[in-house]
């Protein structure tokens, strides 16, 4: 009789399984900020990707408007923007190689 009646008393303090609720609401507040945090990580990384892609097409096509108005004149001298993208082609191939 004494083992059925030990359970049924009165403890002080708060139950043993009380931490538990908030073990698991702590894990699902990291899960949310972790899934939300990878999503804004990965549209940044999608719009920085859009922007280089869109400033290196507008370099080479203002590359290409430069040079074929270069060598539509008659100068002798070539034109002085030619040896800024010669050098940064070159040195871009040099940093790829």
């Amino acid at each position: 009789m004494l083992a059925w009646r030990e359970p049924m008393q009165v403890e002080d303090g708060p139950p043993r399984w009380s931490p538990v609720p908030v073990v698991i609401a702590g894990l699902t507040i990291t899960l949310i900020f972790w899934v939300g945090l990878r999503e804004q990580e990965e549209a940044y990384r999608d719009a920085r990707t859009q922007t280089t892609m869109e400033t290196l097409a507008i370099q080479n096509q203002l590359r290409v408007l430069l040079e074929s108005w270069g060598s539509s004149r008659s100068s002798p001298t070539p034109p002085p923007w030619r040896g800024i993208f010669h050098e940064t082609s070159t040195t871009a191939r040099a940093a790829d190689d």
